[in-house]
């Protein structure tokens, strides 16, 4: 499913029928097992909420304001265990019956990045690291987006835009803490790109990467891409320090 480009209300929408879509598959293979084993069940529709409509449902309850404040401040540290903590909470505040998924966002937001968002600033990027790769051919090679996540989110996001993809996002997150969501004045807004390093199972117990790239052949793309943007008089002078040729 690629969301890369799409707001998170069309995200979400998404999601929502992809989880419809699988729970009927499911409980279809579940009737059809049951009938060839000589039971009769009754067929059920699925349910799919988003975490913002269940929150809304707590907050009207009864002292719900007051315990969706506690279960906020019981919640864990980590991210994802945050998101989990707080959905399992509001699922079984609504006390919701049958087959049912709760759809919203988990973890740390990691914004949309892209160098077509930095207009004259990310189109200098964007020349410079063509013109290296094609002296690179076929080694290496430009590729619009990151399949996975990146630091480059918070370095090259641009701000939202609207308010309302503001609200959007932090209405729909599990753990609507300022910890796990960027507000628009914290927002960088630096043009970024990631360049290797070349390995495998990135953030896992096996985690490696390629030696001989990573620590020969990728400087040198490095040094290659700062000449391309900077030149090689203000290459220099990044690399060896203002006056340090001159020093007795």
């Amino acid at each position: 499913m690629l969301t890369h480009q799409r707001p998170v209300s069309e995200v979400l929408d998404m999601v929502r029928r992809a989880a419809l879509e699988g729970m009927r598959e499911a409980l279809a293979d579940h009737l059809e097992q049951a009938r060839q084993a000589g039971f009769s069940l009754s067929p059920l529709e699925p349910q799919v909420s988003f975490v913002g409509d269940l929150r809304a449902e707590v907050l009207r309850q009864p002292g719900g304001e007051q315990a969706y404040a506690e279960a906020l401040a019981q919640q864990p540290e980590s991210p994802l265990e945050a998101a989990r903590h707080m959905t399992e909470f509001l699922v079984s505040r609504c006390e919701i019956q049958g087959p049912h998924a709760a759809i919203g966002l988990a973890g740390l937001h990691y914004p949309h990045t892209h160098l077509s968002q930095h207009g004259a600033r990310g189109e200098r990027v964007r020349r410079a690291a063509e013109a290296v790769a094609a002296r690179q051919s076929p080694s290496l090679s430009v590729r619009q987006y990151f399949a996975g996540i990146s630091d480059m989110s918070f370095l090259g996001a641009a701000p939202a835009g609207t308010r309302e993809a503001e609200d959007t996002l932090a209405a729909h997150h599990a753990a609507p803490l300022p910890v796990f969501l960027d507000s628009e004045p914290d927002v960088l807004g630096v043009p970024a790109i990631n360049i290797g390093p070349w390995g495998r199972d990135y953030h896992q117990r096996l985690e490696r990467v390629h030696m001989r790239y990573a620590c020969e052949e990728l400087p040198g793309i490095v040094w290659e891409l700062l000449a391309e943007l900077l030149g090689p008089q203000e290459s220099e002078q990044l690399l060896h320090g203002p006056g340090l040729d001159s020093a007795p």
